[in-house]
């Protein structure tokens, strides 16, 4: 009996590599190649911060710990035309 050659096997190194496929979907747009991308997580950061914040406020309310005041009167304005400023009569 003749022994047979061995099967021929391609060499890894003279093969191409297949190309990555760089696929734009939803993900992409939101997840980078290192996370969350930074105009996201701003983004984020804000519109938690402020549902917490209303939330929170909302507890203190009912609670009984704040108290919905009205807002103070606005400060009497001053206008250049009173007397202390007026031309016509002398400076004391």
């Amino acid at each position: 009996m003749e022994p047979h050659p061995p099967p021929e096997v391609e060499d890894a190194s003279r093969t191409p590599l297949p190309s990555p496929e760089h696929h734009r979907d939803l993900d992409s747009v939101f997840i980078g190649p290192h996370g969350l991308r930074v105009g996201w997580s701003i983004l984020l950061f804000a519109a938690l911060y402020y549902l917490f914040r209303e939330i929170i406020a909302t507890f203190f309310y009912v609670a009984g710990l704040i108290h919905d005041t009205p807002p103070d009167p606005p400060a009497p304005s001053r206008s250049l035309n009173s007397s202390r400023f007026s031309r016509s009569s002398p400076p004391p």
